[in-house]
Parts: C-alpha cells; structure tokens; sequence
C-alpha cells in the first residue's frame, strides 16, 4: 500500500470515527432532509424582508443552504457539532458564493435565539423535548418548523404530510403569548 493510500484510509477513518462520535454523543446522526422535505420545509417560511433564519442541527448544510436561496435577504445561522459535516457546510457556503450564511460548531442550546424570526430543525425526539421549553424565548411571531418530530406540548398551526415513503410530517408553529406564559 502506498503512502498517499494508507493516508487516505486512516483520513476516512478519522472522519468517520469523528461523525461516529458526534453521533453517540448527541444522540443522532446529521441527517439531511430530503429534497421534498426541503421543499416543504421553504414553502412554510413567511416572507419578510431580513428575517433572521437559524437552523438547529445542521448537518451538512443542505437545508441552511437551500434557506439562503430561497430568502436572499435572509441573514441564515446554522448551528451543528459534528466536525466533518461543519466543514463541509462552510466549504459548500464559500464554493456557492453565500454571503448570508454562518456556520457556527456548537451547542445550539447556548445560542441565543431571541432575535430569530425563524427556526428550523431536524432533530431527535429528546432533544424536541427540551427544545420545547427553550423555544418560549422566542418573540411573539417567530415561526418554528420541524421536519419528522413534533414540538411537546405544542400546538402546530399547519401541518403538512409529504407523498414519500415515510409519510413524512412538517409541522410549523407560530410563537404566541400562550406558549411563552
């Protein structure tokens, strides 16, 4: 085995012993959303000119990506921890040209989402548990939409069911005052 085959190997190693590790330590892969979900997922965002858009849980990037062409006047946060997906996320941004949109590695749970107007997230039935309790921070009007998991103890004000395999749920909830009491 040459030297640039045994350095490709133990690179792939390391990538996937680190998406491995990410996984077990935050409980779920970085899953992206499939492109009808994507879609969907859009089609939910209100219209507003400088809306500030975060994604939870990022993966990839795919769904924080799609976000900033679909809202070019968007200012797009994408949270995740997984390294290797992190990276790819900001290389894609640069190589795409997309001047709004951040990338930050981190525990979303630490952001401060005060100001978001709307927050995106594909995430695990636990991690939706304790998103439901921080996500009373939100101003009044900001828009919540997760793809798959509902939000506990909340009320969805649409609810759209996708035509794949899975039957997929998008549920989006409007922050009101009931839910910030």
């Amino acid at each position: 085995m040459s030297s640039i085959s045994f350095l490709l190997v133990i690179a792939a190693l390391l990538v996937g012993l680190s998406i491995v590790w990410t996984t077990l330590w935050v409980g779920i892969p970085p899953m992206p959303s499939s492109s009808k979900a994507t879609r969907a997922i859009l089609s939910l965002i209100p219209v507003k000119a400088g809306e500030r858009i975060a994604e939870l849980g990022s993966g990839w990037g795919g769904l924080a990506l799609a976000a900033t062409r679909h809202r070019h006047t968007a200012q797009v946060v994408a949270y995740e921890l997984s390294l290797l997906p992190w990276l790819w996320s900001i290389a894609v941004a640069r190589l795409t040209g997309r001047q709004n949109i951040e990338f930050i590695r981190g525990d979303f749970f630490d952001a401060d989402l005060t100001d978001t107007d709307v927050v995106l997230c594909y995430l695990f039935p636990d991690a939706m548990e304790r998103l439901a309790k921080e996500l009373r921070s939100l101003k009044p009007g900001s828009i919540i939409i997760s793809n798959t998991f509902r939000l506990p103890g909340w009320q969805p004000d649409e609810l759209i069911e996708l035509d794949d395999l899975y039957r997929t749920r998008i549920y989006r909830y409007v922050v009101n005052r009931d839910e910030r009491s």
